[in-house]
């Protein structure tokens, strides 16, 4: 089974839309999270 860990630049990524998304919009089908997710090659 393969690790595949994230970068320093995806947590960036990632921790800076967390940062910017209301409470109660953080789920899978959020345009911005799937979006970002599809930029950092990540489910």
């Amino acid at each position: 089974m393969a690790i595949n860990r994230w970068s320093r630049e995806q947590l960036i990524v990632a921790f800076a839309l967390y940062c910017q998304t209301s409470f109660g919009k953080m789920h899978k089908s959020n345009p911005e999270i799937v979006k970002t997710a599809k930029f950092l090659f990540r489910s």
